[in-house]
């Protein structure tokens, strides 16, 4: 009994029909949130307000623990292969976990002091360019051969 199988290639016909499918529906879910944007714009009152701290809470407190385990597990990545790379992004799972926290905490306070709120998303967006960035740098320079000065006068 033989296991080879002969694949045959699609009808140009077939690729075509799938292609003018396929581009529509790209489209389409790309301009999604556009879409619900201008729905919410056009069909809701502006007048209306919901405001529910607990759920924002609640979605916050499910974020921060799947960043937990997408920290842990890029640690437990980094521990396996030494890859600095992957110590630089484990850091920028960290920090956006921890002040991500900070935001969640400073939800009720919204009202009251809304900087305080909005000042967290910008320190962690901050933070996580600052760890990712570091961490591309470092790698390319250690593939390219490329070391600090401190690093030349040691070695």
């Amino acid at each position: 009994m033989s296991t080879n199988l002969m694949l045959h290639e699609p009808p140009s016909a077939l690729r075509l029909i799938t292609q003018a499918y396929m581009s529509p529906l790209i489209i389409g879910f790309a301009l999604l949130p556009t879409q619900l944007i201008a729905y919410l714009n056009f069909q809701q009152d502006p007048a209306l307000k919901f405001e529910d701290h607990l759920f924002h809470e609640f979605a916050i407190a499910i974020a921060t623990l799947e960043g937990l385990f997408v920290t842990y597990a890029t640690w437990r990545c980094y521990q396996s292969s030494g890859e600095p790379l992957l110590r630089w992004l484990t850091l920028g799972f960290l920090a956006f976990v921890l002040i991500y926290t900070l935001q969640g905490a400073f939800t009720g306070m919204a009202q009251r002091n809304i900087w305080l709120f909005c000042s967290m998303g910008q320190r962690r967006a901050w933070r996580c360019r600052f760890c990712s960035s570091s961490g591309y740098s470092a790698t390319t320079c250690r593939q390219t051969g490329l070391r600090s000065a401190r690093t030349r006068a040691h070695g």
